[in-house]
Parts: structure tokens; C-alpha cells; sequence
């Protein structure tokens, strides 16, 4: 229970930080077996360190270090979880 609410107070968060007109960026590390849903209209998503599987609109798509995505305007968002053993750091602008 306390792992459920642990995530859903991190996606409030990453919703919340999409609608920041500053366009501060929001830095977010997954560790394996962690997954995370990105609310829609987030931005763009980089990856910082790590590998990362991100699914939306029915792709998926594995990102490594330094690539980026838009997350599209969707109403289900997009998924994000590490690849591997090693730690997943990734932005959200």
C-alpha cells in the first residue's frame, strides 16, 4: 500500500511539473523493477543515465542515455521503467 501511494504522489508531481510555465525541468530516477505513468502533455522526456522502456499509444520504445521523446497528448500518457540492473535517470521538460 504504501509503494502505491509512494507512486501516485510522484505522477501528481510530474503532472504538476508539466504545467509549470517556467519550464524548469523534473529529474526522476526508476529503479529496476520500478515503473512510472507520465501523465499526458508532460513534454518531452530525456534520458539522463541508463536504459529505458517507455510505452504510449500502443508503441514501445527503448531508449538509451542522452535520447529523447515528446509524450504525446494522449489521454493515457505514457509508461516509463528501467531497463537492466542499472539506475534509470531521466527529465521531463
Amino acid at each position: 500500500m504504501a509503494r502505491a501511494a509512494r507512486t501516485w504522489s510522484i505522477a501528481r508531481k510530474v503532472g504538476a511539473a508539466a504545467c509549470d510555465e517556467a519550464g524548469a525541468a523534473l529529474r526522476i530516477a526508476l529503479l529496476k523493477d520500478e515503473v512510472l505513468r507520465i501523465p499526458p502533455s508532460s513534454g518531452k522526456l530525456r534520458v539522463l543515465s541508463g536504459r529505458a522502456w517507455v510505452s504510449f499509444e500502443g508503441q514501445d520504445l527503448i531508449l538509451g542515455c542522452c535520447s529523447d521523446v515528446a509524450i504525446p497528448r494522449v489521454k493515457s500518457g505514457a509508461v516509463i521503467s528501467a531497463l537492466g540492473a542499472e539506475a534509470l535517470f531521466f527529465e521531463i521538460t
